[in-house]
């Protein structure tokens, strides 16, 4: 059978070499045959000179030879690019697939190395773009879901960590939908500089986090708990922070303008030259002394008392 195998291998080389001899021959017949006369016309034709007629029937015939050999080199660029792309999508297939093993491994060391390989396929392909990064949230919201237990200080698990890294630093490409991480126990996460904008935080435990200069624009963190979180410099422009719980948080520098903090607790937290410039901030119980260190004015909504004492 192996030798059917090989004969039947040979015969079918064999007959493809054949077929292009064949469809080379005809091509040569074509080109110094009908198609090199047609081409060529009757102002070829009229030239009674007949070693001048032979060198412009020649050039004709070179001219199309070369436009062929151009055709072909171009078909044959099209093709190995062709080639190239299938089989790294194929490439990038088995390392998803691969990644996707690792991340349900019980060792954490092959759960991290599943996030980072993901990142890898998220840089370069911008196809898998949001279904890696719903995968690795999905990832961060099973590892730590609500109510999970944390450490005093708050600290976070390596590889729920390792994802969050990823997401806060994702490339920055078109997405449909929220980055969805809401009520997920961050406690303790280090999401400095992180790319959170129009994230989902609802619900999430973020107490000690490190947002530091974080982009949190429209970002959602209804109810969110931010007890101790530095967000020092964060964008927080238009975010939704209504009843969010921001005791002794550092929000200094940070941009509030717009931002919805409508019963949201703010009891120690430092607003030393945080812009509230269209702000929300009735029912917050914010202080005389925490608001005078900060940006703000008639824009800024306020209780009446606190609006009347500054």
């Amino acid at each position: 059978m192996g030798g059917m195998r090989v004969s039947r291998s040979s015969y079918a080389r064999t007959a493809t070499g054949l077929a292009l001899v064949l469809a080379a021959g005809a091509l040569v017949w074509l080109v110094f045959g009908p198609v090199g006369d047609w081409a060529a016309g009757d102002s070829v034709a009229r030239i009674t000179n007949l070693k001048d007629r032979a060198d412009a029937v020649n050039a004709v015939r070179q001219t199309l030879l070369a436009a062929i050999a151009g055709l072909a080199t171009a078909a044959g660029l099209t093709f190995t690019a062709r080639t190239y792309l299938l089989a790294r999508r194929g490439q990038l297939t088995e390392r998803y697939g691969r990644a996707i093993s690792q991340l349900a491994s019980d060792k954490l060391a092959e759960r991290i190395g599943g996030v980072y390989a993901l990142e890898h396929v998220l840089r370069e392909s911008t196809v898998d773009h949001e279904t890696v990064v719903e995968v690795l949230a999905a990832f961060v919201r099973e590892r730590a879901p609500a109510g999970s237990p944390t450490a005093d200080p708050p600290s976070l698990a390596s590889d729920v960590q390792a994802a969050l890294t990823v997401l806060g630093r994702r490339p920055v490409r078109p997405e449909s939908r929220r980055l969805d991480l809401a009520r997920a126990s961050l406690a303790g996460a280090d999401l400095n500089d992180a790319r959170l904008a129009r994230a989902a935080l609802d619900g999430a435990d973020l107490r000690g986090a490190n947002l530091h200069d974080a982009d949190l624009r429209d970002a959602h963190l209804h109810r969110s708990d931010l007890r101790g979180a530095r967000l020092n410099y964060a964008g927080l422009q238009h975010a939704y922070l209504a009843e969010a719980r921001l005791d002794n948080a550092v929000l200094a520098w940070a941009d509030l303008t717009g931002a919805d903090l409508r019963g949201a607790t703010l009891t120690g937290a430092n607003l030393a030259a945080a812009d509230l410039t269209n702000a929300d901030l009735t029912g917050t119980g914010t202080t005389v002394d925490q608001l005078r260190p900060a940006r703000f004015g008639e824009s800024t909504t306020l209780d009446p008392d606190l609006r009347a004492a500054v």
